[in-house]
């Protein structure tokens, strides 16, 4: 059972699971409906510069792939600002910090055994670019070996290296996750450590997005299920603005399972809390909260359900046999405008035999798109969480089809983890590098299958 409690008005809660029916529920006596802090909402979250941080439930490795990391920042303080950082009083690893003192938004990266030797850089924007009290977008990608900032979707520095390698760190450094807001040492002799003003939008890449990829994407938010190459993603949009919120302490990872825990923040008032975003981001027209398919008598039943709508014109039910190749089946009016939640059902009276894959098409009257996540009603029998489209790793990519939300892992025939990665549901192509010639095992759920790399 599952009770969301937003009806809205009359005396009723409706049992949003879809396994069991018959067990909706009656309001009785004195009731009111009230703000909920769960809830999806145009947020940014604020940092006082003294205490408040995030930490993330895992590391966010970037190794020695290409990447690209993003965020929009507000400083209200001359004091260094550390944005995110996966390091320890500058012992290994990267930061994105603001010296708002000079006005530069530095990526650093400094580490004394990654090379076999002393090792760093420190990659500073030009002057003059960050302002106070102005929400700003920063980027850092790597390419290769070249490191570029970015200040509001404009290449602004470069830097070339010698090594494209950022040690992801062995031992009691491998413990130390990734923090926003604050530098992973938090200690005294670290120096000022805390950001203190309003960030919203982080996103990690494991490509190197274009200046046109940034240009186009960073000044709205994103559709998460769209963007394959997207790891992690932290739109903060959730609780209330300047609300009272010291029931909810989690950050969501709209992209996968990374989520991160809010630590020293008051979560009332207007400061040190959240608050709301930047008014010229353009936030997705659909807020998509659940989209399920199961098996009735009559066919395959789908249910979605949206927190928020905007200008959005239509859903399009679109049907697969294989994850690869879409048909659509039926096109069903949406809200338009709506600040409360909205529940949608499609019958499929005509499913195919075996696998059938289904995703929504949300489209808007301003005629932008977007994916919902796929998801898949199995056939009879079939237990499988994913399975390999090649067993081979070619062109350094693994094809994968997910069945299921799953935590893929790559191990050496010893045992040992290589590689993880939360994965949604459909066909995946995932850059992936292995140490070697050589057989590989990867598990995920209920499946575990070879992998060759030749």
């Amino acid at each position: 059972a599952y009770y969301r409690m937003n009806e809205g008005s009359g005396n009723s809660l409706t049992n949003s699971c879809t396994n069991t029916s018959g067990i909706d529920a009656t309001l009785y006596g004195g009731y009111s409906r009230v703000a909920s802090p769960v809830q999806f909402a145009g947020n940014a979250l604020n940092f006082n510069g003294i205490s408040d941080y995030i930490e993330l439930n895992n590391r966010i490795n970037l190794g020695t792939t290409d990447f690209t990391i993003e965020a929009w920042v507000y400083p209200q303080s001359t004091t260094t600002g550390m944005v995110f950082a996966q390091d320890v009083c500058g012992d290994g690893q990267y930061q994105f910090r603001l010296y708002t003192t000079n006005s530069k938004v530095y990526f650093d990266y400094s580490d004394a055994t990654a090379l076999g030797a002393p090792y760093s850089f420190q990659l500073p924007s030009t002057a003059n670019s960050v302002p106070l009290n102005t929400w700003t977008h920063v980027a850092a990608t790597r390419s290769g070996n070249t490191y570029t900032v970015y200040i509001n979707g404009v290449a602004n520095a470069t830097y070339s290296t010698g090594s494209n390698t950022i040690n992801n760190q062995s031992g009691a450094d491998a413990n130390k996750r990734l923090r926003i807001g604050a530098r992973g040492g938090v200690s005294a002799g670290c120096g000022l450590n805390y950001f203190n003003g309003s960030i919203d939008e982080v996103r990690f890449w494991n490509v190197a997005r274009t200046a046109t990829e940034i240009q186009q994407n960073y000044l709205k938010e994103i559709d998460p299920a769209s963007n394959s190459n997207l790891v992690a993603y932290y739109t903060f949009d959730q609780n209330i603005a300047a609300g009272t919120n010291t029931g909810v302490v989690t950050v969501i990872d709209q992209k996968g399972t990374n989520n991160g825990t809010l630590n020293n923040f008051a979560l009332t008032g207007s400061s040190s809390n959240f608050v709301a975003q930047n008014g010229t981001l353009v936030v997705l027209p659909v807020q998509l909260v659940s989209f399920t398919a199961s098996r009735v008598s009559a066919g395959i039943q789908l249910n979605w359900q949206t927190a928020s709508e905007q200008n959005s014109l239509d859903f399009t039910v679109e049907r697969s046999a294989d994850g690869h190749s879409w048909a659509s089946l039926a096109r069903l009016p949406a809200a338009g405008n709506s600040s409360t939640g909205q529940r949608y059902s499609y019958l499929d009276a005509s499913p195919l035999a075996g696998n059938n894959f289904y995703r929504l098409l949300q489209s808007d009257i301003d005629g932008r798109t977007s994916y919902s996540p796929v998801v898949r009603v199995a056939a009879a029998g079939n237990t499988r969480s994913f399975s390999l489209q090649s067993a081979n790793i070619s062109n350094g990519l693994l094809q994968v089809m997910v069945y299921e939300p799953v935590m893929l892992r790559m191990f050496s025939m010893d045992g040992k983890l290589l590689w993880s990665r939360a994965l949604s549901t459909g066909y995946q192509s995932i850059p992936l590098q292995v140490p070697s010639r050589g057989i590989y095992i990867l598990k995920g759920g209920y499946t575990t299958e070879k992998l060759y790399a030749e």
